[in-house]
């Protein structure tokens, strides 16, 4: 309720209860007044009736009775009846003498009972006869000439004092409304008097903090507010140079946060987020805004509600720190801070997320670089070992055996250093300082000088190859070495995974942006669960695929794939080949360049 109405309901009950007492007052005085008059009146016209019914001359009837009581009622308004000591209706001025038989016993009335006392009867009371509320008077009566004793009572109908009472009332409140709209129109203005140098205060204080829009407030006042307004003006200064400091430091505050490469979040007592920062809505595993959310929901993990739990349940004050992975194989740094505000008793918490799903991945990379590079060296290094070792127990004569033996060693040296080479061009592209200027390359060309150069393989496999190339010789803006090797591990792969007598298809398709390679071979359909995994360094298909029987390092596809992204390409892997049932198809796409051109060849 606003103060303006607070000041005139005051004053308006106010006025209320001053008027509301009196009235209250005269109302019941006026009330007993007039019914006091009127019992007084009824006892008069009654004893009056008594003595004229007493000291009649000659003897009366009970039907003389009863039209003498029916033209004296008439007279005075009044209902008069006569009573015999029994308590049976002799005589009713409101009725027909045919009906009095038919009234019931009058013994146990009140007026009667207490006329029969000796004294004069009184009651108020619900008429069944005549259907209307009476105030009856009785009084006994001594031998009427002719009539058995009895009672004489007399009965006045209620309606006429209610609507006098009625009517009285109406008066005295039309005057008591009368002068509560006059106090009220006054205790309205007065208070709109005040209302309004109060708004003016109100407004100013509302003004508080805006900037470009604020003004002081105004000193022509009463004299009672300027003090007031004094204050005020000296506090909308201050409160308003106070937010333009708290304002500038929360920007900075807020563009600090945001700037971070963690997820921030501040959670109340409740262990809901309040405020978070940019990066934390995109770590999220829910789209949209964290707030009014709890980490469980955000990344599904309950170690965070297991911490948050220990600070509320035992009271630990100092910061914790763990590590966490959330379901879509993210992992994440979490340090837990407690806040305890000065305001409140409550305490909140400070949470901070850095992710370090890229760390744990290099950790696992490099633990498996080391396992497998020390597997890989391990198998040649103990075969070398143990054959150079049989070398020095040969007898001298024995050359054949010796020049098996050197063979043997020097196809494990072979190996050795095919895996250095690919280790170190890995190496080589995965190094921002080595770079290669790329050229223009004869697409048709570097396709045979692939084939050639894994012949001997399609020869012991007894494998052709089918090319379906455009018919002029289109040229692609791209390294010529790092082409052909792509093109020969995957040719490679397709020998090696298939089966004897296969045909191998080389495709070439040219789109407005790039062109699209493709090698398929009819080998056994790759599992979709190793898929996605091909392509990772040290990844050896013959794990799974055993019946291959041909060993791999596991770096091949690892190196096409970075050669291609070096460039804006992608190589990818389809298994079954479309269409059918068996088989595979890998496929790269490479950019078109600037310089990139079709140039058909004249034979």
């Amino acid at each position: 309720m606003s103060i303006r109405n607070q000041i005139f309901a005051c004053f308006a009950l106010l006025v209320v209860l001053v008027l509301l007492i009196p009235y209250l007052h005269l109302r019941s005085a006026v009330s007993e007044n007039i019914m006091s008059r009127t019992e007084e009146t009824g006892y008069r016209q009654l004893r009056l009736l008594k003595d004229v019914l007493e000291h009649q001359a000659g003897t009366i009837s009970v039907q003389g009775l009863q039209n003498r009581l029916k033209r004296m009622g008439k007279d005075l308004n009044l209902r008069l009846s006569y009573i015999s000591m029994q308590g049976r209706v002799l005589a009713d001025s409101g009725l027909a003498l045919e009906q009095i038989p038919q009234m019931p016993d009058h013994s146990d009335r009140p007026e009667i009972v207490q006329a029969l006392s000796g004294d004069i009867g009184k009651s108020i009371r619900y008429s069944d006869t005549l259907h209307t509320r009476f105030l009856y008077l009785a009084v006994q009566m001594a031998e009427i000439k002719g009539v058995v004793p009895g009672v004489l009572r007399l009965a006045m109908p209620y309606s006429q004092i209610e609507d006098l009472l009625h009517a009285i009332h109406l008066q005295m409140l039309f005057v008591a409304i009368l002068v509560l709209a006059i106090s009220g129109l006054l205790g309205w203005l007065l208070s709109r008097r005040i209302v309004l140098q109060i708004s003016g205060l109100s407004q100013g204080l509302k003004r508080l903090g805006r900037q470009k829009d604020y003004e002081l407030l105004s000193p022509e006042t009463s004299k009672e507010f300027r003090p007031i307004v004094s204050g005020v003006n000296e506090l909308i200064k201050r409160v308003d140079q106070d937010l333009t400091i708290i304002s500038r430091q929360r920007d900075e505050l807020k563009t600090v946060l945001n700037s971070l490469g963690e997820g921030v979040m501040l959670l109340d007592v409740h262990k809901r987020v309040r405020h978070a920062n940019k990066v934390l809505e995109k770590m999220s595993l829910i789209p949209g805004s964290p707030k009014g959310r709890k980490p469980l929901e955000l990344f599904r993990s309950l170690q965070i509600e297991a911490a948050l739990d220990r600070y509320l349940v035992e009271g630990l004050q100092e910061p914790v720190e763990f590590r966490i992975e959330v379901p879509t194989e993210r992992f994440f740094r979490v340090r837990i801070a407690p806040v305890q505000s000065l305001q409140t008793v409550a305490v909140e918490f400070i949470v901070v997320l850095q992710e370090i799903t890229e760390q744990k991945r290099l950790e696992q990379m490099r633990k498996d670089f080391v396992a497998n590079v020390s597997h890989e060296l391990k198998t040649p290094l103990t075969s070398i070992k143990g054959y150079a070792e049989a070398v020095l127990g040969i007898e001298t004569g024995d050359k054949d055996r010796v020049r098996s033996f050197m063979d043997i060693i020097l196809n494990n040296v072979e190996k050795m250093n095919n895996l250095v080479q690919d280790l170190l061009q890995l190496a080589r592209l995965e190094s921002p300082q080595v770079k290669s200027e790329p050229g223009p390359v004869d697409l048709f060309e570097a396709v045979n000088r692939a084939w050639e150069i894994c012949a001997p393989l399609a020869r012991d496999k007894q494998a052709t190859l089918e090319k379906d190339l455009p018919e002029t010789d289109q040229k692609v803006r791209f390294d010529p070495d790092q082409l052909v090797r792509v093109l020969i591990n995957l040719i490679g792969n397709a020998l090696k995974y298939g089966p004897r007598g296969q045909q191998i298809s080389i495709r070439a398709e040219e789109t407005e942006t790039q062109w699209v390679i493709s090698v398929e071979n009819e080998g056994p359909t790759i599992p979709e669960s190793i898929q996605s995994r091909l392509f990772e360094r040290f990844f050896s298909a013959e794990v799974e695929m055993p019946e291959s029987g041909l060993p791999g390092s596991g770096l091949g596809l690892s190196i096409c794939k970075h050669i291609l992204e070096n460039r804006g390409g992608r190589i990818w892997v389809q298994s079954p080949a479309p269409g059918k049932r068996e088989g595979s198809v890998f496929s790269f796409s490479i950019p078109k360049g600037e310089e990139s051109e079709g140039v058909r060849s004249e034979e």
